[in-house]
């Protein structure tokens, strides 16, 4: 192996278990409402794609079914969303953020803004090949991650 391909794989590591760590010790409070990564991640799905149902999140999130359904049964619990039979399938679920889920989610993002805005000026200012470059290499790692499980 090329030393820049050890170096290459070293920093990916490191990436990735900063991730980790930092999935592990995220927790935001909004008022009385206590949220987790997990449950943080779930809103923004929720909120970004209204019409997918719990199986449709899993695939988006890259989670299992019953993964999305715990953290959903969590969030309804604090009053952060609602579950309701779709009436236009009544197999499916409908799944929408409360007023509480919608105010605790635009904080989080606020309180955000500052942070990602840097690394967002930084995207924006990727050619489209470059674009299509890492995100092919992210989904070759993905589908490497998915392979060791």
């Amino acid at each position: 192996m090329r030393p820049e391909d050890k170096s290459l794989l070293i920093q990916i590591q490191r990436v990735g278990n900063r991730f980790v760590s930092l999935e592990r010790g995220l927790v935001f409070r909004h008022g009385d409402v206590k949220l987790h990564a997990s449950e943080i991640h779930l809103m923004q799905a929720v909120a970004l794609y209204p019409d997918l149902n719990a199986v449709g999140i899993a695939k988006l999130l890259g989670v299992t079914k019953g993964a999305i359904s715990q953290t959903l049964s969590r969030l309804e619990k604090k009053g952060v969303l609602s579950k309701e039979s779709d009436p236009l399938n009544r197999n499916e679920l409908k799944i929408t953020l409360t007023p509480l889920g919608s105010a605790a989610l635009n904080a989080f993002e606020g309180a955000n803004a500052d942070q990602w805005q840097e690394f967002t000026t930084y995207l924006e200012s990727l050619s489209s090949e470059e674009h299509e470059k890492i995100m092919g290499f992210l989904a070759r790692l993905e589908a490497f991650l998915k392979s060791l499980a």
